[in-house]
């Protein structure tokens, strides 16, 4: 099937989603009901299909048949080629993205911080010093204080997009096999207790100076790399 035929194929199953208006869930036409409203073969169909599911767009339902997907940035992950996050330069293209987005939204939160998000942030401080005695700290811990962040904001798209941009850096750091320094116990009590006292500025400083060794060292290692080549 030429390349052409596929992208016209999958946007028009997309379009006819938009068109409809049809939520997640939502039936969709059979493959053969597709097939003959695009005037195209059943297996091309399938093939949209398959590719729009990998992506979240539909989703295969045995005994019920083709629904409407629930999208979710995760598949975003799930479907990028490995050979996309095996360089230096994407994982600091990652970083940068990622480190942007987090000092925006977290200019957004601050003045809806209650002080059951002190606490729950607290907490995962304190989880973290624990951690950090035994060894290092946990990665899940490291997420888990990023989302908890946001959760003044009560937006479910936030934290899609962090979980994905966390999911991307992480992996592409392990395909590096490439320690990165992004979990100091400091860094994560300092941007806490800018946030307890209100300090706007002081705070999305203090997350962005988080950042920052991170970048320094990926860095160092894209430069390592390019010298040996």
């Amino acid at each position: 099937m030429r390349p052409t035929l596929r992208a016209e194929i999958d946007h028009n199953i997309r379009q006819l989603i938009r068109d409809k208006e049809l939520l997640p869930g939502d039936p969709l036409p059979s493959e053969s009901e597709l097939a003959a409203m695009f005037k195209v073969s059943k297996p091309t169909v399938r093939e949209s299909v398959r590719r729009l599911e990998v992506l979240g767009h539909v989703q295969v339902r045995r005994g019920v048949g083709l629904q409407v997907g629930d999208f979710d940035f995760r598949h975003v992950v799930d479907s990028l080629p490995y050979e996309y996050l095996t360089t230096g330069d994407v994982l600091l293209d990652l970083l940068e993205v990622r480190a942007v987005l987090e000092e925006g939204f977290l200019r957004r939160a601050l003045n809806q911080y209650q002080p059951i998000h002190f606490a729950r942030l607290q907490r995962i401080v304190e989880r973290m010093e624990k951690e950090s005695q035994i060894g290092e700290i946990n990665a899940n811990t490291d997420r888990e204080f990023h989302l908890a962040l946001y959760e003044p904001l009560k937006n479910s798209m936030v934290e899609q997009v962090i979980e994905t941009f966390w999911a991307l850096f992480e992996n592409a750091r392990s395909a590096l096999a490439l320690t990165v320094n992004v979990r100091s116990v400091d860094d994560h009590r300092r941007i806490l207790e800018e946030i307890v006292a209100g300090r706007e500025d002081a705070a999305v400083k203090a997350l962005h100076s988080h950042f920052q060794p991170a970048f320094q060292d990926i860095r160092a290692e894209v430069e390592r790399v390019q010298s040996a080549q």
